[in-house]
């Protein structure tokens, strides 16, 4: 069941809306649909939403807030489905979920799968996912055709840490709700936000889902594949050593201030990703 479908998107792609969101919520057939639109702090920003939103989508909730990236943006999201009981698939922005996702959603309940990821259907290291994933069984939807439905591992060694894997759509069901432990969620936000916006900006909000997970005691994600990435291109592109430079001073900053005790395994996640800081920042350092 999927009382809303969500996404969460920045003041300057709120053209995405329009352009991709409200396909997804037609075809979906959900009753309500929420966005969150980040980067916004003062009243001439929602005025304008409104004027931009009107009168195509005056249905469509709006939630605003200078979260400042989509890690803090996302955990608002998860406390607020918990907080109202809101069941709900969490689209990204730039995504189309497939033509018939609703009653494939169906079919994965009905087979016991209630929470779930998406990956897209273009995705260029499907390989990669598989080798980290185990089939978890086929999903026969409407007798017509069968998906294949896998476990992705969230606990890694050396790379993916913590990683809920792909994640276009992340299903968010009361079984799921219940499960997520609210004082984890509380220590990783309280860790993220004392990490700068901008920073916070190049770590992947797969990481921070993947460690509320595995802290919560849920060790497979199951995953599908039926989306399709619609590329915003909004992000300029960085040399590649930089911004895994960033990356990985991002993910050492929200490491090193997690309880180490409560969380054991955010020291090795420190330890992994201080070695990556070192070494790109070397890297940078001999090519500049």
């Amino acid at each position: 069941m999927i009382d809303a479908i969500i996404t969460y998107l920045p003041f300057y792609r709120v053209h995405e809306l329009k352009d991709v969101f409200v396909d997804n919520w037609i075809q979906l057939g959900s009753k309500r649909a929420i966005a969150y639109v980040d980067n916004v702090y003062n009243d001439s920003q929602k005025a304008l939403l409104t004027k931009i939103l009107s009168p195509d989508l005056e249905e469509l909730e709006i939630r605003t807030g200078n979260w400042g990236d989509r890690n803090a943006t996302f955990l608002t999201i998860i406390k607020d489905c918990i907080s109202e009981g809101i069941e709900s698939i969490v689209v990204d922005s730039d995504n189309n979920l497939s033509s018939s996702f609703g009653r494939i959603d169906a079919a994965l309940c009905e087979a016991g799968f209630s929470f779930y990821t998406v990956m897209e259907e273009d995705n260029p290291d499907l390989t990669k996912y598989l080798a980290r994933s185990k089939l978890l069984g086929q999903v026969s939807v409407n007798g017509q055709r069968s998906i294949s439905v896998y476990g992705y591992r969230v606990k890694g060694t050396w790379n993916g840490i913590f990683y809920i894997g792909r994640k276009q759509a992340v299903k968010l069901d009361a079984t799921l709700l219940k499960r997520l432990d609210r004082t984890v969620i509380n220590d990783v936000e309280k860790s993220l936000l004392r990490i700068p916006a901008q920073l916070r900006n190049y770590m992947s909000d797969e990481i921070t889902l993947g460690f509320i997970y595995y802290y919560s005691g849920i060790s497979r994600v199951p995953w599908i594949i039926s989306s399709h990435h619609r590329h915003h291109g909004s992000t300029p592109s960085i040399d590649k050593d930089f911004r895994r430079l960033l990356s990985s001073t991002a993910i050492c900053g929200f490491a090193r201030r997690l309880p180490k005790r409560k969380y054991p395994r955010a020291t090795w996640l420190y330890l992994r990703y201080k070695v990556a800081q070192l070494y790109y920042a070397t890297t940078w350092f001999i090519k500049n």
